[in-house]
């Protein structure tokens, strides 16, 4: 996520709810004994109609827009998508940690989350597909 301040904001179904998503790629994550039991997805926010607006009054529209973010995906149905697929909706998304990461002396941080879901809805014309890619 670049942007979290609309997540805190608005919660994050609010937050999604707003932005027209695409699945760019998929990588299948396997159990100990081998079998796919989740997914990461890579996803982009093609559009963001989300805003907040600063502290010196500068308003702030679509934070997230074209900024790529991975979710992981509770599913074991892997989509088999060559190339960009719009207009997906994430399933219960929701963010199971979150954490800053800083270097000594510095007054800035990283913050690192992981976002989770559990199913990525494909538009009509394509469906999940089982399998590992």
């Amino acid at each position: 996520m670049n942007n979290l301040i609309t997540f805190l904001n608005s919660g994050v179904k609010n937050t999604f709810a707003g932005m027209t998503l695409a699945l760019l790629n998929c990588q299948s994550i396997k159990n100990d004994g081998g079998e796919v039991s989740s997914y990461r997805a890579e996803v982009l926010p093609l559009t963001d109609s989300n805003r907040y607006i600063k502290r010196d009054g500068e308003i702030v529209d679509g934070p997230n827009a074209l900024h790529s973010f991975n979710v992981i995906v509770n599913s074991s149905e892997v989509p088999s998508n060559k190339g960009m697929v719009q207009g997906i909706k994430l399933i219960d998304p929701h963010f199971v940690s979150a954490f800053a990461i800083s270097q000594p002396n510095s007054t800035f941080a990283t913050i690192r989350t992981t976002l989770v879901c559990d199913n990525i809805v494909l538009p009509n014309t394509q469906q999940p597909k089982r399998g590992d890619r």
